[in-house]
């Protein structure tokens, strides 16, 4: 099937009922579904502006929001057709319910401190609500249930209790984008400082108290990271062809850790320990940890490309790879240049010794990259049938281990790769990284900002709500962290 031409147009958000129906919306009045097998174009004509948001109860039951000529439309999905509803008077971003008689739309002028429209429906007709204080832009709504309902945006993040509106007072300036909650004790937003520049952003309502955590400058992203131990936790943050930089989490805040001057962008990190780390990036950049400052290896003998991955298994075993199949190996006093058998990139190495190391990277003529160092070569691996790109691997022991990418996650049970049902259409299941505390307790990021968990029998998934991408994850027991776009941060612990 030849694909929509309006899948080739910018796509703003995405919502689903269920594997087999799926909406995703953008520019130039663009609506694709997904039906289980392929992206069709259910596009509205005549509405040449865009959609910005998409939401619905159940397959018959879809809302999409956007703008045109600085107007709101908003169009509804019945299972047959779209149908423009109403028109606000400014543009709209959000859209959110809990049923078919109960929805919430948000927005206003960009930028703006005044000028921010709240509209609800109530299964008969839209009408404007009135805010105590007005509105500033309101980019984001969600919430628990009818009487919990949190609308954030420009520099302001307000709840709706079913009787009453309140302020969720942010302790420092953030202009919110994202939301998602569990809980009335339990609710995130993500987003950055705006106008004001400084960090991406992300603020957590306990349902006492908002506390916001931001890495960075403005626009910058979280890319990778690695733990020794709760309390000894690393993440790269930067933005391409800019400078790049650490943060380490001691267990109470982010410090910031100088890495040297001109530091490139760095696209992985990994150790052995507290004070063994490596840091690998573009141009082929490789610094090192050794517990008290990082020491950068600029000359690069070993010849390694843009480097994406990293991987140690003591102070004098470590791997590093990157593209054109580039590969390295540390042997403690320097770096040598290891024939891969591939000119593709290579983007994730993990293993468990010296002579059982997993790299898997971008598809070549063979189909799916994995590659296997035995002690004495790299070699290749088999896997199914595929041209997919593999960008995480995790290896539990030297029969379980886990490879994921776009469209695809193998399992390795010690003696081949299978495919394993990830259950989710595009573009859930789009796959960043994977880290594995057991057998039966693996997690998996992806492109949009989901997490999607393993229990042994099936793909879950746990957690949409920062809609930006999570390039990051790793746990130490109950303890898992995962990072991505605009300096996002998400912690969960079972304590």
């Amino acid at each position: 099937m030849a694909e929509p031409a309006a899948a080739r147009e910018c796509h703003e958000r995405v919502w689903g009922s269920s594997p087999n129906d799926v909406w995703a919306v953008g520019d130039a009045g663009t609506i694709l579904h997904w039906d289980g097998t392929a992206w069709l174009d259910s596009s509205v004509s005549g509405h040449p502006d865009g959609f910005l948001n998409v939401w619905g109860s159940g397959p018959s039951d879809v809302w999409a929001v956007g703008f045109r000529n600085g107007t709101g439309p908003i169009f509804h999905w019945d299972g047959t057709n779209w149908q423009r509803v109403f028109t606000a008077p400014r543009v709209l971003e959000g859209i959110w319910g809990t049923g078919p008689m109960d929805v919430w739309a948000s927005g206003g002028v960009s930028g703006s401190e005044v000028n921010g429209i709240l509209l609800h429906f109530d299964g008969t007709e839209w009408t404007e609500v009135e805010v105590p204080g007005g509105l500033p832009m309101m980019h984001a709504i969600g919430g628990t249930s009818s009487n919990d309902v949190y609308v954030g945006g420009r520099f302001r993040w307000i709840h709706w209790d079913g009787s009453t509106w309140s302020n969720l007072e942010l302790p420092e300036p953030m202009e919110i984008f994202g939301m998602w909650g569990s809980d009335t004790n339990n609710v995130w937003t993500a987003g950055f400082a705006g106008a004001l520049g400084s960090a991406g952003r992300v603020a957590h309502w306990d349902g006492q108290s908002v506390s916001i955590t931001h890495l960075g400058d403005a626009s910058w992203t979280c890319e990778r990271i690695w733990g020794s131990q709760p309390n000894d936790i690393w993440v790269t943050v930067g933005s391409p062809g800019t400078v790049a930089y650490l943060y380490r989490w001691d267990g109470a805040t982010w410090n910031l850790v100088d890495a040297g001057s001109g530091i490139g962008f760095l696209e992985g990190i990994s150790g052995t320990a507290f004070d063994d780390i490596w840091a690998v990036g573009l141009s082929g950049l490789m610094l090192h940890w050794t517990g008290s400052s990082w020491r950068s290896y600029r000359e690069n003998p070993a010849g390694l490309e843009d480097a994406f991955g990293v991987r140690g298994n003591s102070a004098d075993d470590v791997w590093a790879a990157g593209t054109s199949g580039t590969l390295a190996h540390w042997d403690g006093s320097q770096w040598l240049p290891v024939e891969s058998g591939t000119n593709h990139t290579i983007e994730a190495l993990s293993g468990n010794g010296s002579d059982h190391v997993w790299a898997v990277g971008a598809f070549d003529a063979q189909g799916m990259l994995v590659l296997h160092w035995d002690g004495n070569g790299w070699s290749r691996s088999p896997t199914p049938a595929g041209n997919n790109n593999l960008h995480g691997v995790w290896s539990l022991s030297e029969d379980d281990a886990w490879a994921v990418g776009t469209r695809a996650a193998l399992h390795w049970d010690g003696g081949a790769w299978s495919a394993v049902d990830i259950a989710l259409p595009p573009p859930f299941n789009f796959l960043n990284a994977v880290w594995a505390r057991t057998s039966n307790d693996v997690w998996v990021t992806n492109f949009i900002g989901s997490i999607i968990h393993w229990d042994g029998v099936a793909f879950t998934q746990v957690f949409d709500g920062t809609d930006i991408g999570l390039y990051g994850v790793w746990g130490y027991q109950d303890d898992i962290w995962a990072v991505g776009s605009l300096g996002t941060v998400l912690h969960r612990s079972a304590r």
